[in-house]
């Protein structure tokens, strides 16, 4: 399975968009921004214009990047200067019903 940079990579090239490295490169690397847990429980999932989409498993983990938002928004913009994210929205993954 592709990861989601690498697709999205793909997909900006072929648009031509010039900052296609900046955002795969994001989505690449948003574990590397938190810790361990969180990488376990979370991805990026979309950049919505100048906001980070954020899906995490466990309404715990909503939680705690509201709490890290700020700080994430610094780190992410120090790293992606050209993303210029200014605000992260999370989503939490519905699990499937059996």
């Amino acid at each position: 399975m592709e990861k989601a940079g690498e697709v999205l990579k793909r997909f900006l090239e072929k648009k031509g968009i010039q900052l296609s490295n900046e955002y795969s490169s994001l989505f690449d690397g948003w574990s590397s921004l938190v810790d361990d847990s969180m990488a376990r429980h979370s991805r990026v999932v979309d950049i919505d214009g100048d906001v980070l989409v954020v899906e995490v498993d466990h309404p715990g983990f909503a939680q705690l990047i509201g709490l890290k938002k700020q700080y994430l928004i610094s780190k992410l913009n120090e790293r992606y200067k050209k993303v210029g994210i200014k605000d992260i929205r999370v989503a939490i993954k519905r699990l499937r019903k059996v």
